[in-house]
């Protein structure tokens, strides 16, 4: 019954498609409830649904939040964020946003956008954070590696400036 009860609960309608999909709160649930009905199970204890239920809504909840204050933050930024799986948010730039081919120094152009996502990174301090830097076609396999790193690395400097643990 509970599970009828969580995959009954809200909805929304996906961006992209159109289509109707059951938001990460609702499914975290329901993997949580699953998860703590065969806990409960094996341990004798009856209200393990329930307590797996509560936990993995509560971190669904905090997900969904998060992915909504960075999709309103970052509106018309050139930022496009994604959802992978219950609990990662990838941010994937634009090609061009805020670095010129060949260098790891950030240009001012990036500086608001940075800005907003350590505000977003602040209001949820439970999350934690991979940079990962690319480069273009131009130049060596080597230089490529040593420049996507020192790229991460401006990025994740710049970020620990604004706060963000």
């Amino acid at each position: 019954m509970l599970l009828a009860l969580l995959t009954g609960c809200v909805t929304r309608q996906n961006a992209t498609t159109g289509e109707k999909e059951t938001n990460r709160t609702t499914m975290a649930a329901v993997g949580g409830a699953i998860t703590g009905a065969l806990a409960g199970a094996a341990t004798g204890k009856k209200n393990g649904a329930l307590g797996g239920a509560a936990i993995g809504g509560g971190i669904g909840y905090y997900f969904d939040q998060q992915e909504a204050a960075l999709r309103k933050e970052l509106l018309d930024s050139g930022v496009q964020v994604i959802r992978v799986g219950e609990n990662e948010l990838q941010l994937i730039m634009a090609r061009g946003i805020g670095l010129e081919t060949g260098s790891y120094q950030l240009s001012g152009s990036i500086f608001p956008t940075l800005n907003g996502v350590a505000k977003i990174l602040n209001e949820y301090p439970k999350s934690s954070l991979r940079i990962i830097g690319h480069t273009d076609s131009v130049g060596s396999s080597e230089s490529n590696l040593t420049l996507y790193e020192r790229r991460a690395e401006s990025v994740g400097n710049y970020l620990i400036r604004q706060n963000v643990k």
